[in-house]
């Protein structure tokens, strides 16, 4: 995880996450990686959502399926690294286009 865990950490400090956080977040990451067996910037959706789906199942709190959520958002969705590659650019515009169409869905729901 090296060029991402690098990226993750100056992403994290941007955002004034504490130094216990970010070590928890890199720790969600390593973990997600090592269950997929994949590295973290060919990672796809559907593996994320099993992993996190299996996280779900083991009866963890509410509070640390949301720090393994937020921490896997930030890793997996939330920023590219250089040099940036079409097919990355391609892939985070189709998710953040998913994610909006899940939203408003949700919203017409309730």
């Amino acid at each position: 995880m090296g060029a991402m865990r690098e990226a993750m950490l100056r992403e994290m400090a941007l955002r004034g996450l504490a130094p216990r956080t970010q070590q928890a977040y890199v720790g969600w990451m390593v973990r997600l990686v090592s269950k997929t067996r994949v590295p973290a910037d060919q990672l796809s959706e559907s593996q994320v959502r099993t992993y996190l789906a299996n996280l779900s199942q083991r009866g963890l709190s509410a509070s640390t399926m949301n720090q393994a959520i937020s921490a896997v958002r930030l890793g997996a969705y939330d920023y590219l690294t250089k040099p940036y590659r079409m097919a990355d650019i391609e892939v985070l515009v189709r998710r953040a286009f998913e994610k909006r169409e899940l939203a408003r869905e949700n919203t017409l729901l309730h």
